[in-house]
């Protein structure tokens, strides 16, 4: 289960750092890192049904027309499970990055507002505020990655 686990990880980690080609100005291509652990996979980059590329073995690297049709990564190897990721443009892995920690941060707030009892205010505001501050660095965390996650640029 672990080494499926480890095999999964980079083939999602290229999926989170990919943008979606329509954010790429110049050029009609670009190039795409495809690796796994262990290496020695084949996968197959496919996009609206359709393979438009092959990496065998992996670590490898491939050129593909830019679209902003997603690309889905499929990277089976015998003895181990299948590790298979979507491409999702960076603006949109991004935004729902953000989103995600704000809806889990929130919920952190509110359940600590909701438990707090009538001689606990001090110390649920003072909470909430330290929740507050580390959603907001987390956020621009993510932000800053986002600024800085560039492919085929």
């Amino acid at each position: 289960m672990l080494k499926s686990l480890k095999r999964l990880v980079p083939v999602l980690l290229l999926a989170a750092l990919l943008p979606a080609c329509a954010t790429i100005t110049t050029g009609t291509s670009q190039s795409i890192a495809v690796m796994t652990e262990p290496p020695g996979a084949s996968c197959t980059l496919s996009r609206d049904g359709g393979v438009i590329a092959v990496v065998n073995p992996t670590p490898g690297t491939v050129t593909v027309s830019k679209s902003t049709r997603d690309i889905a990564v499929s990277c089976p190897r015998p003895g181990h499970l299948p590790g298979v990721a979507s491409e999702q443009s960076r603006e949109g892995f991004f935004t729902q990055r953000q989103a995600e920690t704000r809806r889990i941060f929130d919920e952190r707030i509110r359940a600590v507002d909701t438990g707090c009892g009538p001689g606990e205010r001090q110390a649920c505001s003072e909470r909430m505020q330290a929740l507050s501050r580390e959603r907001d660095e987390e956020l621009a965390r993510l932000n800053a990655l986002r600024l800085v996650t560039r492919v085929g640029a």
